[in-house]
């Protein structure tokens, strides 16, 4: 982390120092910030967050034994401290706040304009870990870069990213997620992009926004925290690219396969593995492979170009970034244990439209298709709808069999009805797989939402495949 003192802390969490040397601890330099007694406290700033189901403020004591540099307390649960508690704590520097979490920001976004890197925030229904990965391969190619680690892209999350931020940085990557309107409008203005995406609109966790408009406006808040002189990249093939124009003072970067954009695909070639296309952008084509399968992955590469080129990267970087691209784990990797089988494993999580564009790759694949489906969560009122569309989808795309596990994929065994099985287990599930593979060459596509752990379905598949083929072959 770029280092700070605990006196430009307190002053920009609007906090109050408990300490029994203040002058002298003002000066102390915070290099790194912690909010986990799991991991090494040593040399942190540990911060004591609360939540539903935990109190962090109950760890203040081990944070103090591994050696914390300070600790940043709510007050009311400082003022609830034994005098035992607060004997013990006494040589540390508190910093007193009223809410750890809303401090936690404030601090991020302190360490934020601190930083003289370039940065790119994202967000997105479906393919937004996709695109930040590819703009890391892309933006690692011209200088050193800082992207979000997994999915800590929420209002926690986005703040330890920045946390991440050393001087020596120039380009930072942060994707914003959410679940609930207001949250990326808070992550964006701690972040503070320069560039600034919402790779597409889907229907991805309904439950939280009631419907599209509000996935879109909770999207769009994005735009809000843009610097006055940042680029905003719209996709000019989704159906709120017009609202998000709206709300734009910015100039603007749009990219598409569909409609008339500044950066395009044309010349597709869809290969088993691999896509092959001529990018577009302006007049000028560039030959372009990428090293994953699917359309929509085009789509993730035009909306990581726009981006690059907003940030004022040179195109030829950009291919080599894209080339260099080899996919997310968990979402549409193939692996091709032998010829005789192919397992697509996109069970990092699910809605209708990466559905089927997982089911659109599957399909490609050599052999007889299954498509593996547990629920598709955070679906609200629309979940019996989503549910029969997948089922009729993948029936109509020419899946031979629909495997389902669950409650509400019933639905989409229903619809799809002759070739689908309804299994209770996982490992009934996995048996059936099993059981079609030594008949014949099979392609398996494997998907559900996070809640469904399709996951455990993959890996002793995975296993398998290697002990069967590696013996028999």
């Amino acid at each position: 982390m770029i280092n700070v003192s605990l006196e430009l802390i307190v002053k920009a969490v609007d906090g109050k120092l408990i300490s029994s040397n203040a002058t002298e601890d003002k000066s102390i330099q915070v290099s790194k910030v912690n909010t986990d007694t799991r991991i090494s406290c040593e040399q942190c700033l540990f911060v004591a967050l609360k939540g539903p189901n935990f109190d962090a403020h109950e760890f203040l004591l081990e944070a103090a034994k591994q050696d914390a540099t300070a600790l940043m307390v709510e007050s009311g649960a400082y003022e609830k401290l034994s005098d035992t508690v607060k004997q013990a704590l006494k040589d540390i520097p508190c910093i007193l706040v009223n809410n750890t979490r809303l401090a936690l920001g404030r601090l991020a976004k302190l360490i934020r304009e601190a930083s003289n890197a370039t940065f790119v925030g994202l967000t997105g229904s479906v393919g937004k870990t996709s695109v930040k990965e590819m703009l890391a391969e892309i933006f690692r190619q011209a200088g050193s870069t800082l992207s979000t680690i997994g999915n800590l892209n929420n209002d926690i999350g986005v703040p330890l990213t920045l946390f991440r931020l050393e001087s020596h940085h120039e380009y930072a990557i942060i994707e914003m997620g959410a679940n609930h309107a207001g949250e990326i409008g808070y992550t964006s203005g701690l972040a503070t992009p320069d560039v600034a995406l919402i790779n597409n609109v889907a229907a991805a966790h309904l439950e939280g926004f009631g419907d599209l408009q509000g996935i879109a406006q909770a999207k769009g808040e994005i735009y809000d925290g843009l610097k006055k002189d940042g680029i905003a990249i719209i996709n000019n093939d989704d159906a709120f690219a017009a609202y998000w124009r709206e709300r734009i003072s910015q100039p603007i970067k749009t990219f598409a396969m569909h409609n008339s954009a500044d950066i395009m695909a044309v010349n597709l070639e869809l290969k088993q593995h691999q896509v092959c296309f001529d990018l577009q952008v302006g007049s000028a084509r560039y030959a372009v492979t990428l090293n994953v399968p699917g359309q929509h992955n085009v789509m993730n590469a035009l909306a990581a170009t726009a981006c690059s080129i907003a940030a004022g990267l040179d195109i030829d970087l950009i291919v080599k970034g894209l080339e260099s691209f080899a996919g997310v784990k968990g979402r549409l990797q193939v692996h091709r244990p032998s010829d005789q089988l192919t397992i697509i494993d996109d069970t990092y999580n699910a809605n209708y439209t990466s559905f089927t564009a997982g089911v659109d790759v599957l399909v490609k694949q050599p052999g007889k298709t299954i498509v593996a489906l547990g629920d598709m969560g955070e679906l609200g009122e629309k979940a019996r709808e989503y549910h029969q569309k997948a089922g009729l989808y993948a029936k109509q795309a020419g899946v031979e069999h629909l495997l389902t596990i669950g409650v509400l994929s019933q639905f989409a065994h229903q619809a799809f009805a002759e070739g689908a099985h309804h299994f209770t287990s996982q490992q009934e599930l996995t048996n059936f797989i099993i059981k079609t593979i030594k008949q014949t060459k099979t392609a398996v596509l494997l998907k559900g939402s996070r809640s469904a752990h399709m996951e455990h379905v993959v890996e002793p598949l995975l296993q398998w495949s290697v002990n069967y083929f590696g013996e028999t072959h």
